[in-house]
């Protein structure tokens, strides 16, 4: 590779991270911005150059070479401290949509005194819009959630279904027989479904721990080498990560469409 080629590619690196993040005024915040370009795009780019000067590239002369390098790995700091910032803040804002819908969860639970509940009819169909309205909102902001912290909600809103279904099952046991042969057939599916979601649920824990780890060992490497080929794989693993949650949601989908045959 020429010297004029590696340079390039260091500038195609550096139109990759601005492309990818832009800064704005509010204080020192570095506002995020939906691309098509990903950070495990950027960490190949990386790559790349790391691999061009360990092929020894030579540049017209030693303050240029050093120039470069230099360049380079303040980008590749920038990458690291950056991708870090994003995902920093993407906690920041899981966290703030999950207290949100966790509390609306618990605002249906329906009032009762020794265990005999307090709500009508009508007070309990509202306490169910609450429900629907919760399982709405995770759904619409599950993109900017943590698989962990939809995972809570998920769960929540699952709990307090179930509180419902009790309350509605005494009063179809007290007034109308239930079309059981339907119901079975979707309970069973449903029993699949959640099988299928604790499975996938525990991939995810699983790659998010790898992750972690390898963020940790990226942290404190020595070796500049290993830490470039490091990101490269936990770029793919967070790219994994992506798709199990992916998979988690169609399941999701699944689950809510049989609990509203169940209704």
């Amino acid at each position: 590779m020429e010297w004029e080629t590696l340079d390039k590619i260091i500038g195609e690196l550096e139109s990759m991270i601005n492309f990818k993040t832009r800064r704005g005024f509010i204080g020192v915040m570095t506002i995020f911005v939906p691309t098509s370009i990903t950070w495990g795009d950027i960490w190949a780019k990386a790559a790349e150059i790391q691999n061009g000067f360990k092929e020894g590239v030579c540049y017209p002369t030693k303050a240029q070479r050093e120039g470069a390098w230099s360049r380079f790995n303040s980008l590749r700091d920038d990458i690291s401290r950056l991708s870090k910032d994003e995902r920093d803040s993407r906690r920041w804002k899981s966290e703030s949509l999950k207290s949100e819908i966790l509390s609306r969860v618990e605002s249906a639970r329906p009032d009762n005194l020794f265990g005999l509940h307090l709500v009508n009819i009508e007070e309990m169909k509202a306490l169910g819009h609450v429900v629907h309205d919760a399982g709405e909102m995770l759904s619409e902001h599950k993109r900017e959630m943590l698989g962990e912290h939809k995972q809570e909600c998920f769960d929540a809103i699952q709990r307090m279904r179930g509180v419902h279904d009790a309350w509605w099952d005494k009063l179809k046991e007290e007034g109308s027989r239930r079309h059981e042969d339907f119901q079975s057939r979707v309970r069973r599916n449903l029993e699949g479904n959640y099988e299928r979601h604790r499975k996938a649920t525990h991939a995810l824990e699983h790659c998010q721990n790898r992750a972690d780890e390898l963020r940790s060992q990226i942290a404190s490497a020595w070796n500049d080498d290993w830490a470039t080929r490091a990101e490269g794989w936990l770029s793919e693993l967070e790219d994994k990560i992506t798709d199990i949650e992916h998979s988690i949601e169609q399941i999701e989908e699944w689950i809510r469409a049989d609990e509203s045959n169940l209704r």
